[in-house]
């Protein structure tokens, strides 16, 4: 898998938050991420996209991206 061009949006959840796994996955190799919070201290904030609100940039990126396309979305 290609990590380094991965881009992980770290989404709030009920039972766990995207944000636990952010400093595991750039020891893996994921270099892009999307954040609200500020506490993660490993990686550079070049690498770091921070928000108030990941979900709605999650949500404008794919509404972006369906434009692109002109087949029906179901």
């Amino acid at each position: 898998m290609d990590y380094e061009n991965s881009l992980f949006f770290a989404l709030p959840g009920i039972q766990t938050d995207g944000h636990r796994f952010v400093n595991a996955l750039f020891k893996k190799g994921v270099r892009h991420f999307v954040v609200k919070h500020t506490f993660i201290t490993d990686i550079d904030e070049k690498h770091l996209f921070r928000t108030d609100d990941v979900r709605s940039v999650l949500q404008e990126m794919a509404s972006h991206h369906r434009l692109c396309f002109s087949y029906p979305v179901i």
